[in-house]
């Protein structure tokens, strides 16, 4: 009996010799909590990494936005060359007093001649390290990206935040990591991106500039080939059927009219005709009239019709011209080629695979939009407006 208590109590030493305990655990006082990284080319094919941390000691004062390096600001900023990404976070690193820690990286910005250069050798690190999260937006920013991290944000603590705030609201085209890095390893199909750049804050007692959207970066292979601002962004946005609800302002009838797009959708389809590949667009949506300063009734149906017609022709412009655009350079950011693929896979295979974005510029589409409007809103007509008498 004695023997057998001696051997439990061995047992139950050596068991407690095995349990881990907390010998690993990371106190948040030890870590630099990295919200946001900016990536520049430097000469000499280098990498400028730039890092927005958050100062965990100042989060729990009072909210408000701004940046910079101290007094009552959330964020601490840095930057290091390297000559890779990973030996630029190194140089980072030299500086810090805590471990650099990206766990909780919301936005990834990248400056246009980086993405010009090619994306390639970025994504080596943002995939292999398990640190790095695959759902932080990745953002094409005019001009230097460290530049664009250091722009004045207000309603936001940090700017990344703000950053992704703007990207979520204004872009329905998915761009965190994990979608782009299949989009650049996907033949078919070429990465699209978040185009943003600084703007002048229009106050006069204030000298800042904010990030403001732009539109979108698409890529050929790996490399960025050209933007889509404005008109021709919104034309993607249809080309993708990725449209969320939207403002369109038209002119029409001696004036303008504002409308609000709403249930838009683009059934997409490639077919073959002659054994050539095609691909036909039928676009549909409801829209609302928000403001009317024409001079046309819309009490009557055949200005309402005529109306809908002008809608239509908007949107298909927009959808052509961001297609000529996509088309000159060669780069399917509608996935056309994967569509193909799926439909025709022998055709695929055989024909197109090889050379698939020269082909792709000689696709013909096939665009066809119908628009309804449903609502008029309290009025028909502007309230001021007075009856001309017979």
């Amino acid at each position: 009996m004695k023997h057998r208590a001696i051997r439990t109590l061995i047992v139950l030493l050596l068991t407690a010799v095995l349990l881990t305990g907390c010998w690993d655990r990371i106190e948040i006082n030890d870590i630099a909590i990295v919200m946001m990284t900016a990536l520049d080319a430097a000469p000499g094919g280098k990498f400028r990494e730039c890092i927005e941390v958050a100062l965990t000691g100042q989060l729990g004062g009072p909210s408000g936005g701004g940046g910079g390096t101290g007094g009552d600001k959330v964020y601490y900023t840095n930057s290091a060359v390297g000559q890779t990404v990973r030996d630029a976070s190194g140089a980072l690193q030299q500086s810090m007093s805590r471990q650099l820690f990206f766990a909780h990286r919301r936005v990834l910005l990248v400056g246009e001649e980086l993405a010009r250069r090619g994306l390639a050798d970025l994504f080596d690190v943002v995939v292999r390290i398990p640190e790095n999260r695959m759902s932080a937006y990745i953002v094409i920013t005019q001009g230097s990206a460290c530049e664009v991290m250091s722009a004045d944000t207000k309603l936001e603590r940090f700017t990344g935040e703000a950053i992704r705030e703007i990207i979520t609201m204004q872009s329905a085209i998915p761009s965190d990591i994990k979608d782009a890095t299949l989009a650049l390893a996907s033949d078919g199909k070429d990465a699209v991106l978040p185009y943003l750049d600084l703007r002048e804050i229009q106050d006069p007692n204030l000298d800042a500039q904010e990030a403001a959207f732009q539109g979108f970066a698409f890529f050929r292979n790996d490399r960025m080939a050209g933007t889509l601002k404005q008109d021709k962004a919104l034309g993607l946005l249809w080309l993708m059927n990725s449209v969320n609800p939207y403002s369109e302002t038209i002119p029409f009838h001696k004036g303008h009219v504002s409308l609000e797009i709403q249930n838009g959708k683009s059934d997409i389809k490639p077919s073959l005709r002659n054994g050539r590949v095609h691909v036909s667009i039928d676009a549909k949506l409801q829209a609302q009239v928000l403001e009317n300063l024409s001079e046309a009734s819309l009490d009557d149906p055949d200005g309402l019709d005529r109306l809908a017609r002008a809608l239509e022709e908007r949107i298909e412009s927009n959808m052509r011209a961001a297609l000529k655009d996509l088309q000159k350079h060669g780069s399917d950011a509608l996935g056309t080629g994967t569509m193909v693929y799926r439909h025709f896979p022998s055709l695929w295979l055989d024909h197109y695979k090889d050379d698939w974005n020269e082909k792709f510029a000689q696709i013909p589409f096939d665009i066809q939009v119908n628009a309804t409007i449903s609502k008029l809103g309290m009025i028909s007509d502007n309230v001021t407006k007075k009856e001309v008498s017979p």
